[in-house]
């Protein structure tokens, strides 16, 4: 657009002052205001809001209306504004971009003393001019620009027009207010695929997640970068009281946890979690994460955590172990090790947090092809012991260096919780004797009570 009123203006400036003079002058001008284009491409990707490999979404800037044709004059003015707005978002590219220019035109006239007409309001006046409004436009401009793109991706939404509601929600963000009915929100629950194409996928999950208020959600995702996505944008998910999240054999492995660790700590309201990043490289870091963020949900009521197969040790088992102590609204909980380098601390951890739990009915506690041993057995045993209204307990110990010395404990410790209903014991494949066993199941038999020992 400068290039085609650079051409513009020289014409005129042709027409009234001579050819040879206006080529002089044109050239110079176009030397200082594109021979730095490379600078320019280079402040693109430096500055650049949206993520590399997702363009900038086309459907809200370039066209108004829901690529349709624009109707009427108000429509036309909203567009416009929503253009003016977008650029207003980008001030440190322009002002990387104009900035320079600007300055190099005021130095090459003080160095030469010749300063054109032109030259003052194609490479100063309107670079600065754009700068200007910018930063003054942007409030004003906020408003109306807001309005027009919640009302076409509402617009959007009817017509199912996923491509284009995906790239109006992009540019909204935390700003979308839809329109919209139960069965519509229903469907965007499922994260229709073409929502992201050409979008940033984080911005339109951030969209989503304001505009829509879900109370459950419930997601599987196979990509690293949509997992890390997802957990990005759970933050914007307040409203959420149920959330499922199924990353198993996801390649990726802690920024994925961390990511939706982070996001964790925003969901105050979250009555049930259920967390699956078995099969994954998750580690440590990512457990840390997952427990703090867990930490935050002081209204849980249900946890499903499932670590199996994955890089976590004995330090991110007790992270997660600590964080149960706020948790103390909790009726079930189930935690999944199985495989993984889990030693005896972790196992400890997670029994000292068990005991302040005393509202848990349920318990299911996976430690199999692990390094727990007695110690860790004994402990998980005594905090059992305590939660007075358990009704279900499923242990699995097998693969491990439990013995009969732990096995009995265990067993001795159940005997004490009156409510029982079922227990499940695994103890396959250790050092606990048939006859351990047997002793345990006549221990723990009683009316009413399902009892199981392997």
């Amino acid at each position: 657009a400068s290039l085609g009123w650079v051409i513009v203006l020289h014409g005129v400036f042709a027409f009234r002052s001579g050819v040879d003079e206006s080529f002089a002058m044109c050239w110079t001008e176009l030397t200082i205001a594109y021979g730095g284009l490379p600078y320019a491409a280079l402040t693109q990707l430096l500055v650049s809001s949206e993520p590399r490999g997702e363009p900038s979404a086309p459907g809200a800037s370039e066209t108004p209306g829901t690529r349709g044709e624009v109707s009427t004059w108000n429509e036309v003015v909203s567009w416009v504004a929503v253009v003016l707005y977008k650029q207003c978002l980008k001030l440190p590219l322009i002002v990387l971009e104009d900035v320079p220019q600007a300055s190099a035109a005021i130095l090459l006239a003080a160095s030469t003393g010749q300063l054109s007409y032109f030259m003052m309001m194609v490479n100063i006046v309107l670079p600065l001019a754009r700068v200007l409004l910018c930063v003054c436009g942007k409030t004003a401009l906020r408003g109306p620009a807001i309005q027009y793109l919640n009302e076409q991706a509402s617009k959007a939404l009817a017509a199912q027009a996923w491509p284009e509601l995906g790239a109006f929600l992009s540019d909204l963000g935390t700003e979308a207010k839809l329109k919209h009915s139960d069965d519509q929100k229903r469907q965007l629950a499922t994260f229709p695929d073409q929502l992201f194409e050409g979008a940033s996928r984080s911005k339109v999950l951030a969209g989503l997640g304001t505009a829509m208020k879900y109370t459950e959600l419930k997601r599987a995702e196979t990509i690293d970068a949509n997992v890390v996505a997802l957990g990005d944008s759970l933050q914007h998910f307040k409203e959420l009281q149920k959330l499922g999240l199924d990353f198993e054999n996801t390649e990726g492995g802690d920024s994925g946890a961390v990511a939706v660790g982070n996001g964790l700590q925003h969901l105050k309201q979250l009555q049930t979690v259920a967390l699956h990043f078995d099969n994954t490289y998750v580690g440590d870091s990512g457990a840390v994460a997952v427990g703090n963020g867990l930490q935050h949900l002081k209204q849980l009521q249900n946890l499903y955590l499932n670590l199996s197969e994955t890089n976590v040790t004995g330090d991110g088992a007790v992270a997660i172990g600590n964080s149960l102590q706020e948790l103390t609204q909790l009726q079930t909980i189930g935690l999944n090790f199985c495989g993984t380098k889990v030693i005896d601390k972790g196992a400890v951890a997670i029994s000292n947090s068990l005991q302040s739990l005393k509202q848990l009915q349920t318990v299911h506690l996976s430690f199999g092809v692990t390094q727990v041993s007695d110690g860790g057995a004994v402990a998980i045993g005594n905090s059992l012991q305590s939660l007075k209204q358990l009704q279900k307990v499923n242990l699995k110990f097998w693969v491990t260096k439990v013995t009969d010395t732990g096995a009995v404990a265990v067993g001795n410790s159940i005997q004490a919780l009156k409510q029982l209903q079922m227990v499940k014991l695994n103890f396959r494949d250790t050092d606990v004797r048939s006859e351990a066993k047997k002793t345990i199941r006549e221990t723990l038999q009683r009316p009413n009570v399902q009892v199981t020992v392997e």
